[in-house]
Order: structure tokens, then sequence, then C-alpha cells
């Protein structure tokens, strides 16, 4: 009875876990100039702004592998500026390039890096933040912000994605 009793808790608990209790993801936005990062909570439903790296420091990819180290990530979302027609211009090699940087400072297949079509996350950030009357950062950096909007975007899109546990 005992084992009976332990198993079906243990069938609970990990169906549980499965439907609810996720990971956490850290969100890129790949600026020139600034770096925008972005966590999610640990059931991948929420995105929120986390901080915001100067680019122009040494080993910016580095610093944003640390923070996923620090967070807990084990999926890295950076940010792929696509053009309106859904072609790759400059900024996007850029962030192809920046990812490839991320994943060399990990060095190893402990946390997954993706890139995501973040068309206009800049703008509809600075949009948000208005609303939200959000403190102005200094010179209006919307960066972290432009990175949970790229995040929220995948966590919803990966949402409708996983197969339900109901039933």
């Amino acid at each position: 009875m005992k084992d009976l009793l332990n198993s079906s808790v243990s069938r609970k608990i990990l169906l549980f876990s499965e439907k609810y209790c996720q990971y956490k993801v850290l969100g890129v936005d790949p600026g020139a100039v600034r770096v925008g990062i972005a966590v999610s909570d640990t059931i991948g439903m929420l995105a929120r702004p986390l901080c915001v790296l100067d680019r122009r420091k040494p080993a910016p990819a580095a610093r944003v592998a640390d923070v996923a180290r620090r967070e807990g990530v084990r999926v890295i979302v950076v940010g792929l500026p696509l053009n309106s027609d859904g072609s790759e211009g400059p900024a996007a090699i850029k962030a192809r390039w920046f990812a490839d940087k991320i994943r060399q400072a990990i060095g190893s297949d402990e946390i997954q890096v993706i890139l995501w079509d973040e068309r206009y996350t800049s703008v509809d950030a600075a949009e948000l933040q208005e609303q939200a009357g959000a403190a102005k950062h200094s010179h209006g950096v919307v960066d972290d912000w432009a990175a949970a909007l790229i995040l929220q975007s995948w966590l919803d899109e990966s949402a409708k994605k996983r197969p339900s546990n109901e039933g």
C-alpha cells in the first residue's frame, strides 16, 4: 500500500512539474552600444526586464553568459533584427555573430542559444515603458524592455507548442 501511495504521489508530482515547472529563460536585445537583458519566471510564462550591459566594455558575450549562469537559465533567446520583408541585413548578421560569441562563452551544451525575430521591439518597448509610467532610464534606454518583449514573444510561442497534460 505504501509503495502504491508513493507511486501515485510521485506520478502526480511528475505531472505537476511537467506542466508547471519549466525553467528560466534569458532574453537578449543585442544593440550596437547596449545589450538589453530580460529573464523569465521559472514556469516560462512572464518575462521581465533585468539589466542593460554596456557593449563597449570588454567581453560583452561573456558577461551575458555570466548573467545566464547566475540566473540559472537553460535557454538564451537572442533577438534577430530582420528587415520588414523578413530578409537579413547588417544588424541581423551582427546579432548572429553575437549569438555565436555567447555560445562560445558558454562553452558547452548546458545552455541553448537561439535566435528569435525581434522586428519593431525597440519601438514597442519605448511605447510600453511610456504607458507603464516607468522611470526613464538615462538617455531613454529601453534595451531591457525590448529584451523582455523579445523573450515574451518567444515564451508565448513556446507555450502554444507545449503539450497539455490535462485530462
